[in-house]
């Protein structure tokens, strides 16, 4: 880590596993400028399922940096790579093919990129459309290979991409993890299909964060659900947006404690009020078979707070429908999400009533 922190040119012979995953994704976090939406660091892998393990670290360890990471992968759609590359994505994690079209289209500018990483990947057949990548990428950038076992023919093939590359046998890459407490689990690519959200349809509306309020009432008097749950990210917000609804003469409570949950919960069954305003949290764990449409008035912070707050919509066998109402950021991490769990989230319009059925 010192090395690369140095910016030398390194080779890491190492086992796959978190630790080597942790030690892509903090070099790369420590010399990102979050100011400059600029793609700063280019990372090609050869499956998807590790795009997603180095993209999930990635945004787990810079949570806090305001940081966007795009996954470019082949078989995902190249509209949203476009959109995601135009829009600014500092960091992309992505397959050799893929990466290199959106290079070639010019979607994909390596102007400012600091640091290219290669984990595998180093066949002979590869090395025309890497050789094509290196030579794009500016001569101050940084390389750094990961590999299983130095060879020979990988000898050979980092010696025409890197000059006096630095060779270090990580034996004590595993401490990593256990000092940052990074648990060594496995990210999910899939729901899992026992949960019900399978038998849920996923949408988002755009919205800016002032126009929320009428996009959901706008949402609430086009579509002919009888139990609509609201979900908000916290107490405040629950209290706010029942006021704001109730002012607007819709008939809605909310549950801002657990204690209170159960007499709400009732009265929300048996049909005196049709909005039930709540936080996720709240009612994780209870069971609302007449619960067919969620809308999720905020965007979780994590795909576990989403799951559970979709499998309501889905539980005993309902064809719930999720609803999400999105400013432009909330979408962009929607958009990760959908790459990493294959989730798949339709856009629909409020101002067509056809699409609201």
């Amino acid at each position: 880590m010192p090395l690369i922190f140095k910016g030398q040119d390194v080779i890491v012979e190492a086992q796959p596993g978190p630790d080597k995953i942790a030690t892509i994704a903090i070099p790369i976090l420590q010399k990102l400028d979050s100011s400059d939406k600029q793609c700063q660091a280019l990372v090609l892998v050869p499956t998807h399922e590790l795009a997603s393990e180095i993209q999930a670290a990635i945004l787990a360890l810079g949570t806090v940096m305001n940081i966007q990471s795009h996954i470019s992968i082949s078989g995902s759609s190249i509209r949203d790579d476009v959109d995601a590359l135009r829009n600014g994505a500092q960091i992309v994690v992505g397959t050799l093919g893929r990466v290199l079209h959106m290079i070639n289209r010019g979607i994909l500018r390596t102007d400012y990129i600091k640091m290219f990483i290669m984990d595998g990947m180093l066949a002979k057949q590869s090395m025309d459309a890497i050789e094509a990548i290196v030579q794009q990428l500016p001569p101050s950038v940084q390389i750094l290979f990961f590999i299983t076992r130095m060879t020979k023919g990988v000898a050979e093939i980092t010696s025409r991409l890197i000059r006096e590359p630095i060779h270090v046998r990580a034996k004590a890459i595993t401490v990593i993890s256990s000092k940052l407490m990074l648990k060594p689990t496995r990210v999910d690519t899939r729901f899992n299909t026992s949960e019900p959200l399978e038998r849920v349809l996923h949408f988002y509306v755009a919205a800016e964060t002032e126009s929320k309020l009428d996009t959901l009432c706008t949402l609430c008097d086009k579509i002919a659900a009888t139990h609509i749950v609201v979900f908000c990210n916290s107490t405040p917000m629950v209290s706010l947006l029942r006021n704001k609804l109730t002012a607007r003469n819709y008939a809605v409570e909310g549950i801002q404690e657990r204690a209170q949950a159960g007499g709400v919960l009732k009265g929300f069954s048996l049909g005196s009020f049709r909005v039930l305003v709540a936080k996720g949290k709240l009612l994780s764990g209870i069971n609302l078979r007449e619960v067919a449409l969620i809308i999720n008035f905020e965007m979780p912070f994590r795909i576990k707070r989403y799951r559970s707050q979709v499998g309501l919509a889905g539980a005993e066998g309902n064809k719930g429908v999720v609803i999400n109402i999105l400013t432009s950021k909330e979408r962009a991490r929607m958009k990760t999400w959908e790459q990493i769990h294959l989730i798949a989230v339709q856009e629909m319009s409020v101002d067509d009533p056809a699409e609201s059925e």
